[in-house]
């Protein structure tokens, strides 16, 4: 099978890339062909399909909406891609005829390349599948939150307008307009709907689409893959606590130095890995530079063999999340290191992380109850070691490479009979 993967970024920018990259490898240990469609960022992996790259909106160093130089000439193309860019669409069609694409696979296309693709597929006679790697279906900020309301689903009806009196798109009242005109366009032309199968990440997403309308049946789970047998369990254990990953406020970094300074055991120290260069990040570390508790330290960004080292050696890893998370990689990964998870009582991280099995949940927002549970594993290193078993169990037997296969097969054969129903 030649598949069409259809993602705004080309290289390793967040956990939609990531899970963009496992699925590329394991169709390809499976002899199938991935073509890659996405925007001409500098950043991007090199491909020999680089040529049927677009031009991104803002320029090819401008990844992010914030590093965005608003001038006259680009608010037309902004548009169009938030709504419906005829561009992507005809490039679509160019690169399924040339490169003989049986089916298009769409992940992280919203306001940079527009669901005009779904329809060029169509026009080819190629089905399309819908990977669901945020919630922007249904959320102009695509998090299910907005400022002072962490769990927000005030948009969920189709009443986009929240999000704009609530400025959800990045605090700007034009940027969050527009996301909102788009999705009440889209709803409109009812684009979406046109999808022939939608693999998403966690059974909560499925609730949330089934609820806004979209066709049960087409609704698939798919595990997020982690190959367990390529990642050594952490033998070691030097008693930190570790978080690793996005330094923002959804993911409730601020809340890791105020359970510090409400711990009992103050000889466990909690380490923060991540992107310290923006003012949130920078308030975190003056709040646990103030602490008087356990000590909090910021290590800044961390890759490969490092990165896994500091894993493999902590007690157990924070993922202390405000937000309806979705099911983020370093649970996965955690695991898979034999290391439990601290982790908020939310949707996308409770489905994987089971209360005193594999880690313990602390009540969203709350440092007191976090710090409980950073106190419980602090004092009982054999509990700890048990919930990483665990953990590393249930990724084996559940996430791995040969059953996502498997699963996505499925959700490729549904698709593809779905299409043919229709036509």
């Amino acid at each position: 099978m030649r598949v069409l993967f259809v993602n705004k970024y080309y290289f390793m920018k967040g956990g939609a890339e990531r899970l963009l990259f496992n699925l590329k490898g394991i169709l390809e240990a499976h002899d199938h062909t991935v073509v890659p469609l996405s925007l001409r960022f500098a950043r991007n992996q090199p491909t020999p399909y680089a040529h049927y790259f677009m031009e991104p909106p803002a320029g090819e160093d401008a990844v992010q909406f914030e590093q965005f130089r608003l001038r006259p000439a680009i608010v037309p193309r902004m548009i169009l891609a938030a709504f419906y860019w005829p561009e992507a669409k005809a490039r679509l069609r160019e690169v399924i005829r040339r490169e003989r694409i049986d089916l298009v696979c769409m992940m992280n296309v919203s306001n940079y390349i527009s669901p005009s693709i779904v329809d060029g597929a169509h026009l080819e006679g190629v089905p399309v599948v819908h990977v669901i790697v945020d919630y922007h279906l249904v959320c102009p900020n695509a998090k299910l939150n907005r400022p002072g309301k962490d769990r927000c689903l005030d948009c969920l009806p189709g009443k986009y307008w929240h999000g704009i009196a609530h400025r959800c798109v990045g605090g700007s009242l034009g940027a969050s307009a527009i996301r909102a005109a788009a999705m009440f366009f889209q709803d409109a032309i009812r684009v979406y709907h046109r999808v022939d199968s939608f693999a998403c990440l966690t059974p909560f997403m499925r609730e949330l689409l089934s609820k806004r309308g979209f066709p049960r049946d087409r609704l698939h789970v798919l595990p997020t893959p982690i190959d367990a047998s390529q990642v050594e369990v952490g033998a070691e254990d030097d008693g930190s606590f570790l978080f690793f990953g996005r330094i923002s406020p959804e993911k409730g970094v601020d809340l890791i130095p105020r359970a510090a300074q409400l711990m009992k055991s103050t000889n466990n120290r909690l380490l923060i890995l991540g992107d310290t260069s923006s003012p949130y990040a920078k308030e975190c570390m003056a709040q646990a530079a103030r602490g008087t508790g356990a000590p909090v330290e910021f290590l800044g960004l961390r890759y490969g063999d490092e990165l896994w080292r500091l894993v493999r050696r902590c007690r157990a890893t924070l993922a202390p999340s405000r937000w309806l998370d979705n099911l983020p990689n370093v649970l996965l990964e955690s695991f898979a290191c034999g290391k439990p998870v601290i982790g908020a009582d939310v949707e996308g991280i409770n489905v994987v992380v089971h209360d005193k099995e594999n880690g313990l949940l602390f009540e969203p927002g709350n440092p007191t109850d976090m710090a409980a549970k950073l106190d419980a594993l602090a004092a009982d290193q054999d509990r700890a070691r048990r919930m990483g078993q665990a953990g590393r169990r249930l990724v084996e037997a559940d996430y791995s490479p040969a059953l996502v296969y498997e699963r996505l097969m499925a959700i490729f054969e549904h698709a593809t009979q779905t299409w043919r129903r229709k036509r």
